[in-house]
């Protein structure tokens, strides 16, 4: 029987002899991502011990983290798939748990799921449309007293699937976990269980994960005065060592364990002849070595203080404010809108109103090469630091085929940056993203768009420039408004315009005449405008003939209307 059918792989690598045409549903590709995912995330936390800890690999779960008297243990996830309180390995961590506990009493036990995987609602929304069960029970844990407990709880005891997979008998004489959850009275359901689990999802994928660990090797090696290519050598050997741990007898690693292997793996091993001719030299350059400055490896050289505001500046307190609460949720915000918008502007007066050093950088007229550089920079910094800075990177504006690697740059740098209490603010004209924002575990609020003035920042604006606070201003603000659709860009042009006129008492010409400073920005971005590709513009005709302002979800509708906008 004759087949025209090609292997895949095949077309990668033409050369050579033929691929066999082979069956997808038995090659184990998702296995091997699984535990590729599984090895970087148990070296990541690996890095992270500290002195009087010790981390086993295949222990009770992919990787336990133990202490004298307490032990986390973690399953690792890599899921494409959303989870819910229904999902079979949420029954099996709340099974292992309970395993895990009474084979260890004495000591503290707590359960984490690492995943890939978002949190779905579970079917009938059992609590509330908007509501996953495993959100809510992380916010249960987090709270300060017991909220949902009861209804958590019930849920497990009611819902057939889940009931069913619980009641299920244990062996070696583990008691019945539903007769157990029987008679917790709420607040001890959630002592016992939901402070003890965490669920987390929307991990970053192994990539990011591989890239933090990278980053966090140079970041350790330059305390050793080590290059970033010498650290490097320590990443692989990381690896592997993981890999060849999880099938010993003795599966522990400790803090000295990877100082041990990062030593071993940057030394460089030279003839005692040769060793000792080095020595000689090193001897008699040691008065000139004396006298030349120390190397400096520091990455935070070249951040330079927020730069001032802009004169007039309106304050805009109604959108500081709304950014400002989301920082504090998230730790980032991402102000996003097109050229003009006044991004930069409140990206400043929110770091004014956080408080705090915050370390600025503009990417304006940076090629892709030297954002990638930049952002490196900060995360190795942030990754060598016991707190991370607050970082306002400015003019974040990737595009192209370059954009998926500078958005998981960011990513990384977000990660690191969370993780040492730092806070994040970005300014861009480009939609982030949802890949963006799975790798950075942040929620579609974290990504804010700038706004068009109000009337009263426009009337503040004229004020600070010198119009008089009699019946011109409120004409003036009117006329502004309408010329220029409360656009912060042309705004500040049209107020230019009257200021340096005096603010006369407005006339119909003022009214009907568009200044020659204003059409000079239209054009300006219209020219901007040729600077998309057809795809972007179409998508732009296509949302001009809207009449109120639109969602994020509205616009993807838009674009998928045949023939739909391809990326």
């Amino acid at each position: 029987m004759e087949t025209n059918q090609t292997p895949p792989n095949q077309l990668d690598n033409p050369a050579g002899p033929i691929e066999l045409i082979a069956d997808p549903s038995r090659q184990a590709i998702p296995l091997f991502k699984g535990i590729d995912y599984q090895i970087w995330q148990t070296v990541l936390a690996w890095m992270d011990l500290v002195e009087n800890e010790s981390l086993v690999v295949e222990g009770a779960e992919d990787f336990d983290t133990l202490s004298e008297t307490s032990a986390t243990t973690n399953q690792v996830k890599n899921l494409t798939s959303p989870i819910s309180l229904r999902s079979e390995c949420v029954c099996d961590g709340l099974r292992n748990f309970w395993v895990a506990r009474h084979k260890n009493p004495g000591r503290a036990i707590r359960f984490r799921l690492i995943t890939t995987a978002t949190f779905s609602i579970e079917a009938g929304a059992p609590f509330g449309a908007s509501k996953p069960g495993l959100a809510v029970w992380n916010e249960e844990a987090a709270g300060a007293t017991a909220q949902h407990s009861q209804d958590l709880k019930a849920f497990l005891l009611s819902d057939a699937s889940i009931s069913e997979r619980l009641a299920r008998a244990f062996t070696e004489g583990i008691p019945s976990l539903v007769e157990h959850l029987c008679q917790l009275s709420p607040e001890l359901f959630r002592t016992e269980f939901i402070r003890m689990i965490q669920w987390l999802p929307r991990q970053p994928d192994v990539d990011v994960i591989r890239e933090i660990v990278r980053v966090r090797l140079h970041a350790y090696g330059e305390d050793k005065h080590l290059l970033p290519r010498d650290s490097e050598r320590a990443l692989t050997p990381l690896f592997e060592h993981v890999a060849h741990v999880a099938i010993r007898q003795r599966r522990f690693l400790t803090r000295e364990d990877f100082r041990v292997l990062f030593d071993d793996s940057t030394r460089v091993n030279v003839p005692v002849s040769q060793f000792n001719q080095m020595q000689a030299a090193v001897a008699l350059l040691q008065p000139a070595l004396l006298s030349i400055a120390q190397v400096n490896f520091s990455a935070a050289d070249n951040t330079t203080a927020i730069p001032d505001l802009p004169i007039p500046c309106a304050l805009r307190t109604e959108s500081v404010d709304a950014l400002a609460t989301c920082a504090g949720e998230h730790q980032f915000v991402a102000i996003q809108g097109s050229t003009g918008k006044g991004k930069s502007t409140l990206a400043k007066l929110l770091a004014r109103k956080l408080g705090g050093n915050w370390f600025w950088t503009s990417f304006a007229d940076r090629s892709p090469q030297q954002i990638s550089e930049e952002l490196y920079r900060l995360a190795r910094y942030a990754a060598a630091q016991p707190h991370a800075p607050s970082l306002l990177l400015d003019d974040f504006n990737p595009k192209g085929s370059d954009l998926p690697h500078l958005l998981q740059r960011l990513a990384v740098l977000s990660r690191l940056t969370f993780e040492g209490g730092g806070r994040m603010i970005v300014t861009t004209q480009r939609l982030l993203g949802e890949a963006f924002l799975r790798q950075s575990n942040l929620p579609p609020q974290a990504l804010q768009q700038a706004t068009a003035f109000r009337e009263e920042e426009i009337q503040e604006l004229c004020v600070q420039s010198g119009c008089p606070h009699d019946e011109r201003l409120a004409s003036w603000v009117k006329i502004i408004s309408s010329q220029t659709g409360r656009h912060p860009q042309l705004v500040h042009a049209r107020v230019k315009v009257a200021s340096r006129r005096g603010w006369p008492m407005p006339t119909v010409t003022d009214v009907l005449e568009i200044p020659q400073e204003i059409s000079e920005e239209r054009r300006l971005a219209r020219q901007l405008l040729q600077e998309l590709d057809d795809s972007e513009v179409e998508l732009l005709y296509r949302l001009s003939l809207a009449s109120q302002a639109f969602r994020k979800d509205q616009v993807v509708a838009v674009g998928e209307i045949a023939p739909p906008i391809t990326r």
